[in-house]
């Protein structure tokens, strides 16, 4: 009966580290993401200011 819940309880732990490390990832490319659209905001902000100077 341990043995059986010990087992049970390794999966959870696993699946619990599985979907921890996933979360992390999905932040990271959200990050990433985030930040090239903030830089893509910018250089279209400082594109369009050239524009006028022209």
């Amino acid at each position: 009966m341990n043995k059986i819940k010990r087992i049970k309880y390794d999966e959870i732990k696993m699946e619990q580290e599985t979907h921890k490390r996933a979360a992390e990832m999905h932040y990271e490319i959200a990050v990433k993401h985030h930040n090239l659209f903030i830089s893509a905001i910018s250089t279209e902000k400082k594109a369009n200011m050239f524009k006028r100077k022209i």
